[in-house]
């Protein structure tokens, strides 16, 4: 007769319990929003100083309100960093799902500079060209989501 306590069948049960144990504490970093480096200008010409928003959003307008904001310089170049968040998952992440916006505030004028809604494996870099003239253009699904807005995505985007 075979008891619940064999010596096989504990050392089973103890080392299923022990895996399932392990993927429950498996940690993931989670991206919030990839690095994201930029130029603004107009038609050409660098646009300095313009005040930059990173806004982390499910709405699809700017608020201009984020305390995440940064200033271009003289070149109308700028940059964030990636921003991470770490999370507990029982299963492998599947990649990351995020809902992030560029806004850009020069002088008087504000516009929309980028809006990306994405979800499976993405990029941890995305470089923006930035025209204040080109027109805000309506948006368009990709095969990973949706992204408008009056920046361009470089190709090299990694």
């Amino acid at each position: 007769m075979t008891h619940l306590w064999d010596g096989g069948r504990i050392s089973g049960i103890l080392l299923a319990v022990g895996w399932l144990g392990a993927c429950a504490m498996a940690s993931h970093d989670t991206i919030i929003s990839p690095a994201i480096t930029g130029r603004v200008h107009r038609d050409g010409s660098p646009v300095e100083n313009a005040k930059i928003f990173l806004e982390a959003t499910t709405a699809e307008s700017c608020s201009f309100t984020s305390g995440i904001s940064t200033r271009t310089d003289r070149e109308g170049l700028f940059h964030f960093e990636a921003r991470r968040e770490r999370s507990f998952q029982i299963l492998p992440s599947q990649g990351s799902f995020y809902r992030f916006q560029i806004c850009i505030a020069d002088e008087t004028r504000r516009y929309q500079g980028w809006y990306e809604r994405t979800g499976g494996r993405t990029g941890e870099k995305v470089v923006l060209d930035c025209n204040v003239r080109r027109p805000l253009p309506a948006y368009h699904e990709t095969a990973s989501g949706k992204i408008m807005g009056i920046c361009r995505a470089d190709s090299r985007r990694e």
